[in-house]
């Protein structure tokens, strides 16, 4: 498929072009990088001569229609006013509508006021043109086949090409795959969709000044298809690309031997569990959906009577008959759920049955096999991550494979036993299914809100970053899956394994007898403080830090001017918040403030009012000693407290915010698994490395590791014991600068100072860095100074920084230096 014209590539280069305003301002979601790019591609283009026929060819999940949306106004801003979106599906003609015009939606696009030049701008559906109106964007929805209809047999009140002569209009069609009947001359094709392509080239020709946007994630590969689009391709951002950034869940196979579909079930339910699980412990609100797929709709709706009736009778024996029997081929996923299931207590196995009858009923299960019935319950397939939507689990065949926007689709489950090239359980089917559950869904708020964060799989999270695909194992079947898995670029090409990263001897016996701190800090966004447990920490860091006012019983009947009693000529006494201010006054307070759950959870994401106060009510202050304590202080001291938290949680310095560094126990020093590329991943001979294999970048890594082992024998008398990580992507290892910028040092040693036997104290950072790269990364190496000869408390702990210039290949003078400092300091460093 062509691109760009390199002319038009080099003006994108080197030209300053920026997303206006009257675009980023009106949409109510940030636009991703790709997607300025793709406006950004679109700009340049719509500025070029005889350019009014554009195809954006984008990934499943990338958000085309949020791009359409961008296009819209950007087309009103230049004088359009009258839009013809169609598609090949009613569904998704009913989805799009409300995604466009439904201001209520979960899923509408714009701003609730769009304002272009000072003047409000509505989205309306519109039946023809006759009722368009000057200040809007005037939308005809309708399907390819309602378009040809009208086309042909012209009726009253209704679109007409003598609307489309008169008027100069913007051509929007989704999928647009289906609309090159003509085109590939695909006889059995065109036979189905006769002059489709044609009436459509027809409406676009009306008139000269009309445009036309084409949106698909898949262009037909025919050599006549890929000339037609030659010289109109705006954007291609591929699938490959997609996921390859992040932007997309991470894939897993789960392959059964037992071939009774009640296995297959009781695992994708069990796994549904334990993400929900997961995600509640971590404080994140997650209703995770399972689809099952049947090959016939006659079969799809004997599977879920056979679903319901196993639901229904479901026992702990069950349970535990079931994971006795799992093989390895299940891989760690229900082998995790597993143990968090057993963190239920006594009598496991009964409970977690309880909790499978409870949240998988008949009542949570839709099933989208007729066509009225997907029409009918259209509104519940496009808000499934809705609070109040209660669907769980879905039956379908082939309804689901195009349009469908879904983010928190965990499970599909092949309950087809058959092995067929084609049909609506194939490979390739099943691969286009994959896609489309496999876009990410955004659990954190910040810049990173649409990305994977844990692809170290051992972290707890990674199971709500990842789509289980579970299926009878079939040898043929799964690698045929696999290969267009691959080719699809769902999941890492045969270059890429999954990596064990296990301990040395020497890190195990130091994980063992030995604490290992570290320091790490964390960016997020205005408007976004505190949604974190860092950022929790950080509220109860700053409110320790208070000291209260003396109130006496026999002042201030009403509000209390705090700044009158702040009086320094007091002593203190550290006490917790919840050992001098009871529950009941603290809910008191929050109504006199008119702090609800709301206001709350715009910094955090408490369930309740109550679990606000067991993290704020642990909290250590500073009272007077001579305060007393009656219900009336108290409330005067929990609207103190509740007013500091209030103007905390609104500090906004800029776009970004970094919070402080602070001292953490490094908990995960066991196994990592990590995605790596097979030929970057060594084994190495030094035992004081923390882990048995390291990632090979460049050779100056190599050379520094060489570095270290030759002052190995000074280190051992120097420390009494000592480590250094190979930093291969773990994620309490990256710290921000003051420019909210990311960094992850590649080095980091931890040592324990000889007559200390308590923790290893000391964190030296280092960043083996090209002279070429030096200068521009020159920030990283002033951050590592300003946290040299830091000091940071853990508890009764405390951890000192050692902060390093950069390892330089060549001009290495500054590094030495600091480092025969360091080899010659004192014990005290």
């Amino acid at each position: 498929m062509a691109k760009l014209s390199d002319e038009l590539k080099n003006a994108l280069k080197y030209s300053d072009i920026k997303i206006p305003a009257y675009i980023s301002e009106n949409l109510k979601h940030e636009l991703r990088e790709y997607q300025e790019s793709a406006l950004k591609h679109y700009i340049l283009q719509r500025k070029a001569p005889h350019t009014n026929h554009l195809l954006f060819n984008m990934a499943t999940g990338s958000g085309k229609t949020m791009i359409m949306a961008a296009l819209m106004l950007d087309l009103f801003k230049n004088g359009y006013r009258n839009f013809v979106f169609f598609v090949n599906s009613t569904a998704i003609l009913q989805k799009t509508m409300a995604n466009f015009t439904d201001s209520f939606s979960s899923k509408y696009l714009f701003k609730d006021r769009i304002l272009i030049d000072e003047k409000q701008v509505q989205i309306r559906a519109v039946r023809n043109f006759d009722e368009s109106k000057d200040d809007a964007v005037n939308i005809v929805f309708i399907t390819i086949q309602g378009l040809f209809s009208l086309f042909k047999d012209e009726r009253e009140n209704s679109l007409s090409i003598s609307d489309l002569a008169k008027e100069k209009i913007v051509f929007i069609a989704d999928e647009a795959h289906h609309l090159n009947a003509d085109t590939k001359k695909n006889k059995k094709e065109s036979e189905l969709k006769e002059g489709w392509e044609s009436v459509v080239n027809k409406a676009f020709g009306a008139n000269s000044e009309n445009f036309m946007l084409e949106f698909t994630a898949t262009v037909p590969n025919q050599k006549e298809v890929v000339q037609k689009y030659e010289d109109k391709i705006a954007y291609e951002y591929a699938l490959k690309e997609f996921c390859k950034d992040g932007y997309s869940k991470n894939i897993t196979l789960l392959k059964y031997e037992n071939a009774d579909i009640n296995r297959r079930f009781l695992g994708a339910v069990l796994a549904s569990l334990y993400r929900q699980m997961t995600a509640f412990k971590n404080g994140i609100g997650l209703k995770p959906v399972i689809l099952f797929k049947s090959e016939t709709i006659a079969a799809s709706n004997d599977n879920e009577a056979k679903f319901n009736e196993f639901i229904q009778s479901i026992d702990g024996d069950e349970i535990e008959k079931f994971y006795s029997e799992i093989s390895a081929n299940l891989g760690d996923m229900l082998y995790k759920s597993y143990e968090c299931f057993k963190g239920l207590g006594e009598s496991w196995y009964s409970k977690t049955a309880m909790l499978i009858r409870e949240n998988f009923k008949s009542e949570f299960i839709l099933n989208v096999n007729k066509d009225e019935e997907l029409n009918k319950n259209q509104i519940l397939l496009n808000s499934l991550e809705d609070d109040d939507n209660y669907v769980r689990v879905i039956f379908a065949v082939d309804k689901l494979n195009e349009g469908w926007d879904v983010l928190n689709l965990f499970d599909i489950v092949r309950l087809s036993d058959k092995i067929s090239s084609k049909g609506h359980t194939s490979p390739t089917s099943e691969v286009q299914l994959i896609g489309r559950g496999a876009r990410y869904y955004p659990f954190y708020e910040g810049d990173m809100r649409y990305k994977r964060k844990f692809d170290d799989l051992s972290n707890e999270l990674c199971v709500i970053e990842t789509l289980s695909y579970h299926t009878l194992n079939q040898n043929s079947f799964i690698s045929s899956l696999n290969h267009e898995l691959i080719k699809q670029g769902l999941i890492a090409s045969e270059a890429y394994e999954l990596v064990e990263f296990k301990p040395t001897k020497r890190a195990c016996r130091i994980a063992k007898t030995d604490k290992i701190y570290y320091i790490k800090n964390e960016r997020y966004k205005k408007g976004e403080i505190f949604k974190t447990k860092m950022h929790m920490q950080n509220l109860q860091s700053e409110i320790s830090t208070l000291f209260m006012p003396f109130i006496s019983d026999a002042v201030l009947e009403n509000a209390v001017d705090f700044k009158k009693y702040e009086q320094k000529d007091h002593s203190y006494k550290t006490d917790s918040i919840k050992n001098r201010i009871d529950y009941i006054v603290f809910l008191k307070a929050l109504n006199v403030l008119e702090l609800g759950l709301k206001q709350i959870n715009e910094n955090f994401s408490f369930d309740s009012k109550e679990a606000f106060w067991q993290e704020i009510s642990s909290v250590k202050v500073n009272f007077v000693r001579e305060q007393k304590f009656s219900r009336e202080n108290q409330l005067k001291l929990m609207i103190y407290i509740l007013n500091h938290y209030k103007s905390l949680r609104q500090k906004i310095k800029s776009e970004y915010e970094v919070s402080e560094f602070r001292a953490y126990r490094l908990e995960q020093t066991g196994v990592r698994k990590m995605l790596k590329k097979k030929d970057k991943v060594k084994t190495h001979g030094y035992e004081w490395l923390y882990y048995d294999k390291y990632c090979d970048d460049s050779e100056l890594e190599l050379g520094f590791l060489k570095f270290i082992d030759g002052y190995k024998t000074k280190l051992d008398k120097k420390f009494a014991s000592w480590i250094v990580v190979r930093n291969d992507g773990f994620d309490e290892f990256k710290i921000y600068g003051k420019d909210a910028i990311g960094f992850e040092p590649d080095f980091i040693m931890f040592a324990k100072l000889k007559g200390d036997d308590k923790f290893l104290g000391l964190e030296c950072i280092f960043e083996p860095k090209g002279e070429h790269l030096a200068g521009k990364d020159g920030w990283k190496e002033e951050l590592l100074k300003s946290l040299d000869s830091k000091k940071f408390e853990f508890k009764n702990d405390e951890l000192k920084i050692v902060g390093f210039p950069f390892y330089l290949k060549n001009d290495n003078e500054k590094f030495k230096k600091k480092w025969d400092e360091f080899l010659n300091a004192s014990l005290g460093l």
